[in-house]
């Protein structure tokens, strides 16, 4: 006790026998409860850290350690220590200023600690803007745009001291005549580019326990951005080891470091307002005008679900699509809910060129059921997605992240064959034939025939040598490629149709190589993302040689940009999507709709010389007559298309020849010009060319 500070604090508790609950140490009892202690002991081993008094409020921090028990329940889970940073604000009331001061507090103390401390991962930060004015009326979209902005301008900050979570509990009124409610919110950034944002009310059921409900008409639950993931958790869950979804991202970056497909929408919803904000920085009257018409939610998000026309909600087939009995339903509803490895959302987005709203139908891969192939079901989604933006002449995009076609295993057969090894003491010398028992073969034909045997002998007793695998399970091997022919041609008729574009952002192997192809607009991301029919194992295999060592060296940005094949390279996955964002932004709502023609006030002028001039026998950059330049007295000579319009593709194929979109008077038009000067070609070597 010598060592404390005075005045110290202790909590002796009656369930404990009376000894001290040190996870309490030095909290005022009118402020333990409102930290949610309780919710860290349940699954971990809790040590207090340190305390911090700020002007602002109480920043208290613990070491929570992972308990047995809990990692014998998930087997998946981090092992590693992590930090709970428990924050109470003093504030009288609810602002964007109150909530940044003890959030930056917050970061402070964590940030002190963590010098002192072994790196910790997954850390946890909880804010509680404790108020006597709960009577405040409060709109949870403004309270969520708040903290969002918040997030983002510290959201370096956040991801350096590796704080996964942070959730904000406040009480307000939702109207005047409404009584004070509890609000969660809970922001995230699970890919790394963006935070997320869900909100939820605690509210009763009907048995009178506390629960976390999901608000609707908030910008999370229209743009589909946020994974719902505590909707219908009781108030006083325990904090889980694993985070739902974290699993499945870290199978997807794991795979081909590519993201989780129900965390793609944020990314698009960032990638428009980055244009909005883009547009707005240009200062001066007209940026504050852009600013000014900036709506306060920039995506809207249904997803499309393929259900049967009866409203039967049991499992379909391909059969059914065969038979004319299913159709595609939007819904709202949240991340994982799918049992099909395809998703399709109808998207409404409020770009700058359509600040009332363009729709586009996006479908994508999901890279972690079953590795992301293409089996029957996969295919009727993707169909009756491209075919719903063929009906509505709505721009359909794809987000290519697979491996092909699947080959199917029959799961029943896989667990009952036995192997005849030419010596069963010594399994490395190889075996004559897979069989099954009597027992099996009767059970495996007794219905339907799944086996073709022979009988044969091993080790005295008769057998039933397997000669092929017919299986019983859907999915198994041809009816794939038929699927796989299916939505080629799907894919075929909607470049015809409609605008397509494909983004590759992880591999793309076999069929989804085909369809990035027949799609014919790609833009690739530059890392862990080949276009392939086959992988180089197999290759390697099939020559009897190690020749490759990547599948970048079959369709990496190294082969398909230069030879055409993709349009756009970059180096990530926000980056790729925001280019997808730039390319619409020259594109119609629907086809034979008016094109986008934007104001170019504060930009350009319509009526002006085009000042550029070639030196006769000068080389020069073509470019520069399209876009215009600064000269050596930093004086600028306007090219002929609008100032900064100019959106160059395929600059690594055929350079002899400049093309890419451009704006004439916030008119969009297609570029083709020449390239005069001696052009460089590069081949990359094959590996397997000994010539």
């Amino acid at each position: 006790f010598g060592e404390l500070l005075l005045p110290s604090i202790f909590t002796y508790r009656a369930c404990l026998d009376f000894k001290e609950d040190s996870l309490f140490r030095n909290i005022e009892p009118s402020h333990a409860y409102r930290l949610d202690l309780t919710r860290l002991s349940k699954n971990f081993a809790v040590k207090r850290i340190d305390s911090t008094q700020t002007v602002t409020g109480n920043v208290h921090l613990y070491r929570a350690t992972p308990k047995i028990l809990a990692l014998a329940k998930d087997k998946t889970a981090k092992k590693e220590p992590r930090i709970f940073v428990r924050a109470l604000s003093n504030a009288l009331e609810f602002s964007s200023t109150s909530f940044e001061r003890i959030l930056v507090d917050a970061l402070n103390a964590l940030d002190l600690v963590a010098h002192g401390e072994q790196p910790a991962t997954d850390n946890h930060l909880f804010i509680n803007m404790v108020s006597d004015f709960e009577s405040i009326v409060l709109d949870p979209v403004v309270v969520e745009q708040a903290i969002v902005a918040i997030l983002k301008r510290h959201g370096e900050r956040v991801s350096g001291l590796n704080i996964s979570e942070v959730e904000t509990k406040l009480i307000c009124c939702l109207s005047e005549d409404s009584p004070p409610i509890a609000l969660r919110i809970v922001g995230s950034n699970p890919t790394g580019y963006v935070h997320v944002i869900n909100t939820y009310v605690e509210a009763e059921d009907n048995s009178g326990t506390p629960k976390f409900k999901l608000i609707g008409g908030t910008k999370a639950s229209f743009a589909c951005s946020g994974d719902s993931s505590w909707e219908g958790m009781k108030v006083s869950s325990p904090y889980p080891l694993t985070r739902p979804f974290d699993a499945q991202r870290r199978a997807a970056l794991r795979a081909t470091d590519s993201l989780y497909c129900y965390d793609i929408p944020s990314l698009f919803e960032e990638a428009v307002e980055q244009q909005w904000e883009a547009k707005a920085t240009k200062g001066g009257v007209d940026g504050s005008m852009v600013a000014a018409s900036r709506p306060l939610m920039v995506m809207y998000t249904t997803e499309l679900v393929v259900q049967k026309k009866s409203g039967r909600t049991d499992a379909w087939t391909m059969q059914d699509y065969l038979n004319n009995d299913l159709e595609l339903s939007q819904k709202q509803r949240g991340a994982g809910a799918n049992d099909v490895g395809m998703v399709a959302w109808l998207m409404t987005l409020k770009t700058f060129e359509y600040p009332n709203g363009r729709e586009i139908v996006l479908i994508a891969n999901d890279i972690t059921h079953k590795a992301g192939s293409f089996g029957t079901r996969e295919d009727v989604v993707f169909k009756l997605a491209s075919e719903f933006a063929r009906e509505k002449s709505l721009p359909r995009l794809y987000i290519a992240a697979n491996s092909g076609a699947r080959i199917g295993l029959a799961e029943g057969i896989k667990k009952s064959f036995k192997v005849a090894f030419k010596d069963p003491s010594k399994p490395e010398n190889g075996f004559d034939f897979l069989y099954v028992t009597k027992d099996d073969y009767d059970r495996f034909t007794s219905d339907v025939k799944q086996i073709e045997v022979e009988p044969a002998t091993y080790e005295g007793q008769s057998v039933f040598k397997i000669k092929d695998i017919i299986g019983i399970e859907p999915d198994l091997g041809v009816e794939n490629l038929k699927g796989s022919g299916l939505i080629a041609g799907e894919t075929s008729c909607a470049y015809n149709d409609i605008f397509t574009m494909t983004i590759v952002l992880g591999r793309t192997v076999g069929i989804g190589a085909y369809l990035v192809r027949l799609g014919q607009r790609t833009i690739q991301k530059s890392s862990s993302s080949p276009i392939i029919l086959t992988g180089y194992q197999a290759l390697n295999k099939l020559m009897g040689v190690d020749v490759y060592s990547t599948n970048d060296q079959l369709g990496g940005p190294g082969i398909m940009y230069s030879n055409g094949i993709s349009h756009l390279v970059e180096p990530d996955h926000l980056k790729a999507i925001s280019s997808a964002i730039q390319w619409l932004s020259f594109v119609p709502s629907t086809r034979g709709a008016l094109l986008p023609i934007t104001d170019i006030h504060g930009i350009d002028e319509i009526q002006r010389e085009i000042t550029f001039s070639p030196t006769a026998g000068v080389p020069y950059d073509p470019r520069h007559l399209l876009t215009g330049k600064l000269n050596d007295d930093d004086v600028w000579l306007s090219g002929f298309f609008d100032k900064g319009s100019f959106i160059e593709t395929l600059s690594g194929w055929a350079k002899s020849v400049v093309v890419g979109r451009a704006r004439l008077g916030g008119i969009p038009m297609g570029v083709i010009v020449t390239e005069n000067r001696t052009a460089e070609a590069i081949k990359p070597a094959d590996p397997a060319d000994v010539k």
